[in-house]
């Protein structure tokens, strides 16, 4: 519970840093949907941040060989959790 706001605040950070990077809005999806609302969590925002996870995975669909391919399928499971 501790660090949280922690965890939050790099997440964050990572989309600051890269707002196209569909991996910083799944980490930040996936925490929200796994916390308890009376920690801070909420489904309704993780949904909001997964579905920009998904968007950002079909933008960035071949687009880049170099990036690294973890996180669609993952993203696709959380969302059929709605």
């Amino acid at each position: 519970m501790e660090m949280i706001p922690q965890s939050n605040a790099l997440l964050e950070k990572a989309i600051a840093l890269d707002p196209e990077n569909p991996r910083a809005y799944l980490l930040k999806g996936q925490t929200s949907f796994y916390i308890p609302e009376m920690f801070g969590g909420s489904r309704e925002e993780a949904k909001k941040s997964l579905l920009m996870a998904k968007e950002k995975f079909a933008s960035s669909a071949n687009s880049d060989k170099l990036q690294p391919g973890w996180g669609k399928e993952r993203c696709a499971e959380l969302l059929s959790a709605y």
